[in-house]
């Protein structure tokens, strides 16, 4: 037995050994077989066999060093590195291998994967050039990082030795440029520049380095030719023409960038791109009219005929001939069979009839849309745009994550993505999707605008300011970015530039950029307390045009500075020159109300009223007036009047809806709030409101799944009404950490508001803090009036009732 087990064993080890000799002579046999494909120039089938090799053998290191050879040879450095990586794991002190992963880092100029592979390379043999150049390149980001310049030098200094000897390492050359432009030699950073091109002419990104460094040089006519060569060169850069574009733009040249574009499109006629930004730079310059012609020139011509319609349909509709445009639009697509562009006109249709207020029109086009072509992006963001007016921001963010998948530098569903994590509460991601949207548009004004106000709520203003600026950058006359710089060069107080940019608002010679300006000046010489100068200005601009800004502004600045006559005395006058100018009429009701002559200036509201009723203004200042001096009666028959007129104003139905609250007709205000809710989803202070009154008013589970719907985004608020609000539904739908946390503060904010400290009471309450409940419970009650009736006061005081009967004290 023992002789035949030893036979047994014998016999299975060459039979393992015999199995093993045999993989490894088929992995070679493949290997071989790639090296021959290879010489052949039959890189597809030579991967295959590589593939052979590595299930046979995966340690076979040639197949692994050649297959990642071949692929840096063929373009694919992403997955070439990937190889590589897996050669110095199963062989850590391959030198070819790191060797490879060294230069590919440096090339790429990943600095993280430089200092890792660049210190093993340097480990295992320090004398290749490799190595060298890698301690050249660490050595200077470390002076960098230290700020040191001593060091910088040095190292700019050898560097500049070794590309003697090793010329064809790029990222010494970028030590140099990068030298050279922190010492302020532009001239050597070009020059160096310039001989990288030499090496490496096919980069897109040096060219737009070079542009730079010319724009540094103020060698501007350089500038026009290499742009416009750059754009020949990388045909397939579709970044190339609008750089150029933007350029003759950011110079006040649009009359060089539609030359250009018609030049361009006699060999591009199908890049609808070009098309689409020809027909809007001469719609701006000349006119809507000019704009259609220009379509028809190009229709005329050939060119794509279902965009270049929906392209003129746009245009009817911008002019204002909405109808037309919807008919243009009809009519093509009920003679042109589907396809991806008559779906896009069909997309384009819908913003009309939503703009034309007929949504239920735009949703069916956009569902037939999506139903012929479940991933196309236009449709996609409409449909997320109505899902985050729904409040249903998750099935939104779950929609454009594909949209971003499908297109990743659509700014504008990265928007849209940050008002569904803002509706959800989550302003985290909110914000960082408004940066996102930032830096992939380039720093286009609608972006760049909504993160400078964002940095502007949270006090980061340097951030805000290089935002803008960058900005400006592409328009330098937008006197939106020029308004919003100003305002955080006001909360900055840099005076010296909110006078820069007050005088690059006036030399604009536009009304609005003149009234900014004013603006600006007047908040720098108040801060300055120069306050005569600023009224001074007001004054003149008042004087020169009218303006009934200049003349509001004026009116506060004089209140403000506690000449409240003087204010009353320039307003009437103003409305006297002016008597058929009813803005002016309701500047000097104003001015009365705010000195607290509150007959005159119901009697100016009243006459303005009487030669025009749908003047929302005048009924809300009527309805304050009531407020504060007539009787419940008296405020109901005025808001009856002015419904009557202006029965779709949100503002009046917002009053009705508080009425009817204070009333106690809860369920009439939710459906007042329902309704205006439905145009104004996106007010935080409305959907406060009706989120409160749902969770308040009503106790089934529906209308709390509602209310905390409405109430998501107040999460995270620091506004105590709201932090009561969103904190009390979450006390409702049992979630008591997050309760207690949010109506903590709010009871803070609102130390005299009842509700507020009765619904803190009721998480104490049920957390069996009893102490701490009757102390809030006592605070509601002594912070009511004695003629309040509101519910929260009566069951404060039977709580706190309750908890005295048990012999409880309140805490301290």
């Amino acid at each position: 037995m023992r002789i035949f087990l030893r036979s047994l064993v014998v016999l299975s080890l060459s039979l393992f050994l015999v199995a093993c000799e045999s993989l490894e002579e088929r992995a070679e046999g493949h290997y071989q077989s790639a090296l021959a494909l290879i010489e052949a120039g039959d890189y597809e089938r030579a991967e295959i066999e590589f593939r052979n090799v590595f299930e046979l053998n995966g340690l076979h290191r040639d197949a692994r060093a050649t297959y990642a050879q071949m692929l840096e040879d063929t373009g694919d450095q992403t997955r070439a590195y990937s190889q590589y990586l897996r050669l110095v794991e199963q062989y850590p002190e391959d030198l070819e291998g790191l060797i490879a992963l060294t230069r590919l880092a440096m090339e790429r100029q990943d600095w993280e994967e430089i200092e890792r592979q660049g210190k093993r390379l340097i480990e295992v043999d320090a004398t290749v050039p490799e190595a060298d150049v890698a301690d050249i390149a660490l050595q200077y980001r470390t002076a960098v990082d230290d700020k040191d310049a001593a060091a910088r030098a040095r190292v700019a200094a050898r560097a500049a030795e070794a590309l003697n000897e090793f010329p064809d390492f790029a990222i010494l050359r970028f030590i140099l440029i990068q030298h050279a432009m922190d010492e302020g030699n532009t001239d050597v950073a070009l020059q160096e520049l310039d001989a990288l091109l030499a090496l490496d002419g096919d980069e897109a990104d040096l060219h737009i380095m070079r542009l730079r460094l010319l724009s540094t040089l103020g060698r501007e006519d350089e500038i026009d030719e290499e742009l416009k060569a750059l754009v020949v060169k990388f045909p397939e850069n579709e970044e190339m023409l609008p750089l150029l574009l933007q350029y003759y733009g950011a110079n006040g040249r649009p009359d060089d960038a539609i030359a250009y574009l018609r030049t361009y499109l006699v060999d591009n006629a199908e890049n609808m791109k070009a098309i689409n930004t020809l027909i809007e730079l001469v719609g701006r310059r000349d006119g809507g009219e000019a704009a259609l012609k220009e379509i028809e020139g190009l229709l005329e011509n050939g060119t794509n005929k279902v965009l270049l319609t929906t392209q003129k349909g746009r245009v009817l509709y911008e002019m204002g001939e909405r109808t037309a445009a919807v008919d243009t639009i009809e009519e093509l697509l009920a003679t042109e069979e589907e396809s991806e562009d008559t779906q896009t006109a069909k997309v384009v249709l819908a913003r009309m009839l939503l703009g034309n207020g007929n949504e239920v029109g735009a949703r069916r086009n956009v569902e037939e849309v999506l139903a012929s072509d479940s991933l196309n992006v236009a449709a996609m963001k409409m449909q997320a745009n109505w899902l985050v007016a729904d409040d249903k921001p998750d099935e939104a963010v779950t929609l454009l994550r594909t949209a971003i998948d499908l297109s990743p530098d659509d700014w504008e569903a990265m928007l849209i993505m940050a008002d569904a994590f803002s509706r959800s509460g989550n302003h985290e991601l909110s914000r960082d999707f408004v940066s996102l949207a930032v830096e992939t548009s380039k720093y286009a004004p609608g972006p760049s605008l909504r993160f400078a106000n964002i940095l502007l709520e949270e006090g980061r203003l340097l951030l805000g300011e290089e935002t803008l600026v960058n900005a400006l950058r592409r328009e330098p006359d937008n006197i939106e970015l020029l308004a919003a710089l100003g305002r955080i060069q006001i909360a900055r107080e840099d005076w010296p530039r909110v006078e820069q940019i007050e005088n690059t608002l006036r030399r604009l010679d536009d009304d609005a950029a003149t009234r900014i300006a004013t603006g600006l000046e007047v908040a720098r010489l108040s801060a300055l307390s120069r306050v005569d100068e600023a009224m001074s200005s007001l004054e003149e601009l008042g004087e020169s045009d009218n303006s009934v800004q200049a003349v509001a502004a004026l009116v506060r600045a004089r209140i403000a500075s506690g000449d409240t006559e003087g204010a009353l005395e320039f307003a009437q006058q103003r409305a006297d020159e002016s008597p058929e100018d009813t803005r002016l009429k309701l500047v000097l009701a104003s001015t009365q109300l705010a000195a607290g002559n509150l007959e005159q200036g119901r009697s100016i509201m009243e006459s303005i009223l009487a030669s025009n009723d749908q003047i929302e203004r005048a009924w809300t200042a009527l309805l304050r007036i009531e407020t504060s001096t007539g009787t419940a009666e008296s405020r109901a028959a005025l808001l009856e009047r002015a419904l009557a007129a202006m029965p779709n104003s949100i503002a009046l139905q917002w009053a009705q809806a508080s009425i009817l609250t204070e009333n106690g007709d809860a369920e009439g205000a939710i459906e007042i709030y329902e309704r205006i809710y439905e145009d104004s989803s996106a007010s935080l202070v409305i959907a406060n409101n009706l989120a409160t009154l749902l969770a308040n008013a009503r106790g089934d589970t529906e209308s709390l799944d509602r209310a905390y719907a409405v109430a998501r985004r107040l999460r995270g608020s620091e506004v105590p009404a709201f932090q009561d609000t969103y904190g009390w539904i979450a006390f409702r739908r049992g979630e008591i950490d997050d309760a207690e946390r949010y109506l903590e503060d709010a009871a803070k904010g609102l130390p005299n508001e009842p509700s507020v400290q009765y619904h803190l009471g009721m998480v104490y309450l049920d957390q069996e803090r009893k102490p701490e409940a009757l102390r809030q419970f006592l605070a509601a009650v002594s912070a009511s009036d004695a003629t309040e009736q509101f519910p929260e006061i009566e069951l404060a005081r039977a709580e706190a009732d309750k908890l005295e009967a048990e012999g409880v004290t309140p805490a301290e």
